[in-house]
């Protein structure tokens, strides 16, 4: 039976004696670190495990720092957590842009966000220093048994570090070892923020990633199927900026052209013959969704368009729940390698998805009906800076090879 540690480390201190002569932000998770085990040691706090059940872990933190996409594919281990520990207090830490996103989520008791922009910016000794005071002033007094971080890929977003400064006595997440990109740019001493590693190198999808962590702690998965929260008002929004079309068409489609990365992005006038097309052939309704940034791309393919009665122009006008009920609505949608194609999964509508660098294996929508559009050059995935100044990857994706996707997901030439 796996097993969790009696006692905890929530109240260590460093001596000044000793930390002051060697010690400063610049280093404080290294020293963090290498002075560990010692201090434990001495205070008799770092006991062997004894045969604790697992199942009798009280409080959990979970640290989910990245964006919208990797925010939707953990919900199946939400579920799955709050199943295995029905009584566990369990509080989920995520980037403060994605927040309403999970501000329902019916699986957590609690939601803090983490600006990790702000270290980000900063030089080692601010940016360590506001790591240690955010996570002493929102997780210093929770005594948590259990932090987990899900994240296979490289920790750019400081989650490891809140993980230690959280103190939990079991902190779970994956070794630097089970990628290269991972392994090439992380620290030597990242492993030793943790007190238990997953080692998964083999390609799977990125909820399976998430759902290891759960097998794990020894938890059963009964439904990894992807969800999100609604509220009555985000339905009555998306009922009333669709309102334009309804009645005029018997099916919508929603198109989300941006994304975060430029070099996902597919050309604007291929997704402009590519909605005439839809209008013409389909005699469907055109949404089309996006975040603040996507508002220029998005006004430039709707200006693009002949038949301007049959779209709208939702771009940096919805809330991120708004998108997913106004998403809810159409009967399809199409979108690069970004966070709302995986929205559409978790309401259950199918999915055509672009891939030109993302690696569509680890990401493509997960358990609706959809089809993954890409290129396949040798290259792709990349995990580095592209090695051509244009994104080859994209721009082979022709406009004939997405309506065939579109036809063969809906059964129509």
């Amino acid at each position: 039976m796996f097993a969790l540690a009696r006692g905890g480390i929530d109240n260590v201190r460093i001596p000044k004696t000793v930390a002051q002569p060697g010690f400063s932000w610049s280093t404080f998770p290294q020293a963090t670190v290498l002075y560990r085990e010692f201090f434990f040691h001495m205070k008799g706090i770092r006991q062997k495990y004894r045969g604790t059940d697992i199942l009798k872990v009280k409080s959990i933190l979970i640290v989910r720092l990245d964006e919208i996409g990797d925010t939707v594919l953990t919900t199946p281990l939400l579920r799955g957590l709050r199943e295995t520990y029905p009584e566990a207090q369990i509080t989920l830490v995520v980037n403060p842009n994605i927040y309403e996103l999970v501000a329902f989520c019916p699986y957590v008791n609690e939601v803090l966000t983490f600006n990790w922009k702000i270290p980000k910016k900063a030089n080692k000794p601010a940016r360590w220093k506001y790591i240690f005071q955010w996570c002493k002033k929102n997780l210093g007094d929770k005594a948590f048994d259990l932090a987990i971080l899900p994240r296979w890929d490289m920790d750019y977003y400081y989650g490891s570090y809140l993980i230690l400064f959280s103190w939990a006595k079991m902190r779970v997440g994956y070794s630097v070892k089970v990628n290269p990109v991972k392994r090439k740019r992380s620290k030597w001493w990242w492993d030793l923020l943790f007190t238990h590693l997953l080692y998964t190198k083999e390609s799977k999808h990125e909820v399976e990633y998430n759902l290891d962590v759960l097998r794990f702690l020894e938890g059963k998965v009964k439904d990894s199927s992807l969800e999100l929260w609604l509220d009555k008002k985000d339905c009555q929004r998306a009922n009333k900026v669709l309102a334009p079309l309804a009645g005029k068409f018997e099916t919508l489609i929603s198109v989300v052209p941006g994304a975060r990365w430029k070099r996902k992005i597919w050309e604007r006038e291929k997704y402009i013959q590519l909605i005439e097309w839809l209008q013409r052939e389909h005699k469907t309704g055109i949404v089309l969704l996006g975040g603040e940034n996507d508002r220029e791309l998005c006004k430039d393919i709707e200006k693009g368009i002949k038949e301007k009665e049959g779209i709208i122009n939702l771009a940096g006008k919805t809330t991120l729940r708004e998108t997913a009920a106004v998403i809810s609505h159409t009967s399809l949608c199409i979108g690069s390698d970004t966070g709302p194609i995986h929205i559409a999964a978790a309401m259950n509508v199918p999915v055509v998805a672009l891939f030109g660098s993302g690696n569509h294996r680890r990401f493509h929508p997960w358990k609706v009906p959809h089809r993954v559009v890409r290129a396949g050059l040798e290259c792709s995935p990349c995990y580095e800076a592209c090695k051509f100044a244009r994104p080859f990857c994209m721009e082979k994706i022709s406009l004939q090879m997405v309506k065939e996707a579109v036809g063969e997901l809906w059964g129509k030439d």
